[in-house]
């Protein structure tokens, strides 16, 4: 029987037409998003945030944003399209007379590359068109820089040469200009497989030969995969499979995604595995391109010196794409990552170096030059929200003093030097001064 109190309560409940439709929603959902789980090689998803709110601080306005853009979602590379094409015939050819299970699906299962040219390219349809989400998220650039447009000027736009870099830079492109992207923009193609460009690419770890990205060789979740390896073949009996292969369905899983808009390696797969997916690939990229490794550091000051004097200069709007291993180069260049190891016995739940929120397919940084009441403050945006930077938070909107952004990014090692490059390479970028026109027929 209710009590007086609770009958009052229910009639101020209904009376303010709140049955179930409480103001703030007291469910979290998000840390429940299979995107987080997809090991950066899935669709685009924003970072979790801080709830800090995107719109300009009140008495301030933009005066500089720098974008450095991961290319958007694609097909798998042709070695990796080979591997699954390999692991899919096995599965599709194992005498199985009972499809059940998780893994029951495979008796209809058909490839989800429909042709060997898709191979390294950027999807182009469904509902994670890589593409499209590029094209869209230039026309959201648009809306949210257009007071720094000079349309009586043509606005570069430089990006790394594999084909699906330009492609993910045009799409944008066009969102942003829209009608007049074939006069107001300018495509600069920067060469990525030129290793005499020294630091004057986007690409930077490969044009220096010390750097080593199998230096460290660290791997989690063997038993992890073991097991759940152990539960696929109990469920679905007669497919054999094992530790490696658990892996092998967790990125094909992210890459049919991207393809056709789900996948049904993702459902059979626990999260548990999931989990152990997501944690071996952010360990491997830790010591690789991120902050465990002391060369990660080296690639990516040469784009943070590059964007220490961009913020020093009249320039508004600064566009940049590449891959996602050089915009952790980047990330841990500027200092956004405070984990300073990462350990191989048990999963960190409490790390911030999540692949999956740092460089997902379509990934993307914003460098934000505010002016407030004539100070100027640099805020950083990552992957749609913004991301205070560690240790220097005090501005409007949690944003950085200029000056004190300056000194935290200034590289303290000399790319040069440390990459052993040959006297006659470029020392810097300089691709972001001497560029000139170039206009494309489309």
């Amino acid at each position: 029987m209710f009590s007086f109190a609770t009958t009052l309560l229910v009639g101020a409940i209904v009376a303010n037409g709140l049955i179930l439709h409480p103001g703030y929603d007291q469910v979290a959902t998000d840390q429940y998003n299979l995107l987080k789980f997809m090991i950066g090689a899935g669709p685009f998803v924003e970072h979790s945030g801080f709830g800090i709110p995107l719109d300009t601080p009140p008495h301030c306005e933009i005066e500089q944003a720098q974008l450095f853009m991961r290319h958007g979602e694609r097909f798998p590379t042709k070695s990796s399209g080979k591997q699954y094409k390999k692991f899919y015939d096995r599965l599709k050819k194992a005498n199985i007379t009972d499809y059940k299970g998780p893994l029951a699906f495979i008796e209809d299962l058909e490839y989800f590359v429909p042709d060997s040219d898709n191979y390294d390219l950027e999807t182009t349809r469904g509902l994670y068109s890589g593409l499209l989400n590029a094209f869209k998220f230039g026309t959201y650039l648009r809306e949210r820089y257009d007071s720094l447009v000079d349309t009586s000027s043509v606005l570069p736009i430089f990006a790394a040469s594999e084909d699906r870099v330009v492609d993910t830079a045009r799409s944008f492109g066009r969102g942003f200009f829209g009608p007049d992207y074939a006069t107001s923009c300018s495509i600069q193609v920067v060469n990525e497989t030129d290793t005499s460009k020294g630091a004057n690419a986007l690409t930077t770890k490969d044009n220096c030969p010390t750097y080593n990205s199998s230096f460290y060789d660290y791997s989690f979740g063997d038993e992890i995969f073991q097991r759940e390896a152990d539960r696929l073949n109990e469920l679905s009996p007669g497919f054999n499979i094992t530790a490696d292969d658990i892996i092998t369905m967790g990125t094909y899983c992210a890459y049919e995604t991207n393809v056709k808009g789900h996948s049904s390696f993702c459902d059979a797969l626990s999260r548990e595995a999931f989990i152990a997916l997501q944690y071996n690939n952010d360990v491997t990229k830790f010591y690789q391109f991120g902050p465990g490794y002391n060369m990660s550091a080296v690639a990516g000051g040469v784009y943070a010196n590059a964007t220490a004097k961009l913020l020093q200069e009249d320039g508004k709007l600064w566009f940049s794409f590449s891959h996602d291993n050089d915009l952790l180069n980047y990330i841990t260049a500027l200092g956004l990552i405070t984990d300073t190891e990462l350990g191989t016995e048990d999963v960190d739940f409490h790390r911030s170096f999540k692949t999956s929120e740092l460089v997902p397919q379509g990934a993307r940084l914003i460098i934000e030059k505010l002016n407030c009441s004539d100070t100027s403050f640099v805020r950083t945006i990552l992957n749609d929200k913004v991301y205070p930077v560690p240790g220097c938070s005090s501005g409007p909107g949690y944003s950085c003093p200029l000056e004190d952004y300056l000194d935290i990014i200034t590289p303290e090692v000399d790319y040069a030097s440390a990459c052993e490059l040959p006297d006659d390479a470029p020392k810097e970028i300089s691709f972001y001064w001497d560029w000139k026109p170039t206009f494309e027929n489309n």
